[in-house]
């Protein structure tokens, strides 16, 4: 894995930032498969997700409300991973169960400065002649979502650090030689 994280974080230090996605976006699937291969891969990748990263995007809106809000839920990034690997898209509005219409990346600040780089959530309303669509666009600094994952993927690796068959099957992932 490490092989795979380094290449997320050069990719991030290049501003490739579509490479960069594209391969966090794999990660859970590969550790969710070295964990369980016999489950599905959707199951297994919300599953690993949500145990390793969602905490990352839950929280409160302001002090004032009582009621923790997922903003990225396993279901969601699942939902992104297909939309961005099969098809390069970022509209995740044709899948089952999600609250969210599309994903919106943003590069980092060149100026430096922190952000709320997931809390934004945006509303469009666009007047289609007879009817209102609402579209809920969740807006993300896609290095800081990039390397989320990559730190979801540290605390599986000290999870399972002591599993034999997890190794052994890490030992067995494609490597790129130099020539």
């Amino acid at each position: 894995m490490k092989q795979l994280k380094e290449a997320v974080r050069q990719a991030i230090a290049q501003g490739n930032w579509y490479a960069a996605l594209a391969t966090a976006l794999t990660l859970p699937d590969i550790c969710g498969w070295l964990e369980d291969p016999g489950m599905r891969v959707g199951d297994r990748y919300k599953l690993w997700y949500d145990t390793y990263i969602k905490e990352e995007y839950s929280g409160k809106y302001n002090d004032s409300d009582k009621a923790e809000v997922i903003f990225i839920s396993g279901e969601d990034c699942y939902a992104l991973r297909c939309a961005y690997l099969h098809s390069g898209q970022d509209d995740i509005s044709k899948s089952d169960a999600v609250p969210l219409d599309k994903f919106q990346f943003i590069t980092p600040s060149k100026l430096g400065e922190s952000s709320e780089y997931y809390a934004v959530k945006t509303t469009d309303f666009v007047d289609d002649g007879n009817k209102i669509k609402i579209s809920r666009k969740l807006q993300l600094e896609v290095d800081k979502f990039c390397e989320d994952i990559c730190r979801g993927v540290d605390k599986w690796e000290a999870s399972v650090a002591t599993r034999k068959d997890i190794q052994d099957k890490l030992g067995q992932l494609l490597t790129i030689v130099e020539s």
